[in-house]
């Protein structure tokens, strides 16, 4: 059986039924969005997976994703995935850097930019704590 997952304000926390689990995955996705950075017309965005992508090693839960307006950049969908919220703010990182390093460092952030969950309550939201 396939184990879903739910984020919420920074902790990972495995769902009690597909029904619970498709509710959260089918609300806005800002939800699951751990950060975005726009860097002139290029986006990087890292989220959380909903699902383990590790196939059996390490659970991987987050993504980094490169979407550039030129589908030709090489740049275009270039993606990592990740095992912890930490390592998936490094890679956010990496991947905001190598796309400054590569079109300059022009930046247009949307909204406040990175966004960071944090929960303080967390014993306050039920299921498990898997991270």
């Amino acid at each position: 059986m396939i184990e879903m997952y739910m984020f919420i304000k920074g902790k990972i926390y495995t769902t009690q039924s597909m029904e619970e689990w498709a509710a959260y995955m089918s609300d806005s996705a800002d939800h699951r969005r751990v950060a975005e950075t726009f860097v002139g017309d290029t986006r990087i965005s890292t989220v959380f997976l909903g699902i383990d992508h590790g196939w059996g090693g390490a659970k991987i839960l987050f993504e980094t994703m490169i979407f550039t307006a030129d589908p030709d950049n090489e740049l275009d969908q270039t993606m990592d995935r990740y095992a912890t919220l930490e390592a998936a703010m490094a890679g956010h990182e990496r991947a905001v850097a190598l796309v400054r390093q590569t079109v300059g460092n022009i930046s247009i952030d949307k909204g406040e930019g990175e966004e960071f969950y944090k929960d303080d309550d967390q014993d306050k939201l039920g299921g498990q704590n898997v991270g």
